[in-house]
């Protein structure tokens, strides 16, 4: 299903649900949220959008006011806003009934899985999206809460991913080109630099790898 489908289907039957997006770098996550958010607009679901903090000096140039960006797909008229911590968010739980769709979630700190989940439990609907693995090809760390960049935690997006109850996987299509562009389905984000880490991010830096050229 579409996740404008399971989104509606549980909008309808007035459940809150908890919905995890998760792939490697540029496989659709944002457009993902982009659509749902854009068919939740003509369906007058009250929808808002929120977007990790930690990337937002490198997309400065892509900031539109009042519109969410894509890097691919331009950008639509839907309200971007930006937090740093879970606790920036905790005014959400006073509103009425929505879908908040929240990306770049890697970069979270642990209290956000019971925060979604309070939200779910209220009769809301969370998306949450984010990169699943590092370059490492390790689960990713989220952060201690209210902890600065590296600050890590023992809770880690696969624990946000297996409590969340319906998850939709992406794959991107594997840009390896010695030779010639490989073409196949990529689940994997190959740094491109001379040192890997957790926390580096801009789509500029990685490149979706498939299983046979992960580490080449």
């Amino acid at each position: 299903m579409e996740l404008f489908d399971i989104i509606s289907y549980y909008w309808k039957m007035q459940i809150g649900v908890t919905i995890a997006v998760a792939g490697c770098m540029k496989s659709g996550k944002t457009e993902q949220l982009i659509l749902a958010g854009r068919r939740c607009h003509y369906a007058k679901y009250p929808f808002y959008y929120f977007t990790h903090s930690f990337d937002k000096e490198r997309r400065k140039n892509l900031t539109v006011e009042n519109h969410v960006v894509s890097e691919d797909h331009g950008s639509i008229n839907i309200k971007e806003q930006f937090f740093t911590n879970t606790a920036d968010l905790e005014y959400l739980l006073q509103f009425p009934r929505g879908v908040f769709g929240f990306n770049d979630i890697q970069f979270v700190d642990d209290p956000f899985i019971e925060f979604v989940e309070t939200l779910a439990s209220r009769g809301h609907i969370a998306v949450s999206a984010g990169l699943d693995n590092t370059s490492e090809h390790n689960h990713f760390p989220l952060r201690t809460p209210g902890g600065a960049r590296d600050s890590f935690s023992k809770k880690t997006m696969y624990d946000l991913i297996g409590r969340s109850n319906e998850i939709i996987k992406l794959h991107a299509v594997c840009m390896y080109s010695k030779d010639n562009t490989c073409g196949n389905p990529a689940h994997y984000s190959r740094f491109l630099g001379d040192s890997k880490g957790v926390i580096k991010t801009g789509s500029q830096e990685y490149e979706p790898r498939c299983g046979l050229h992960k580490d080449v």
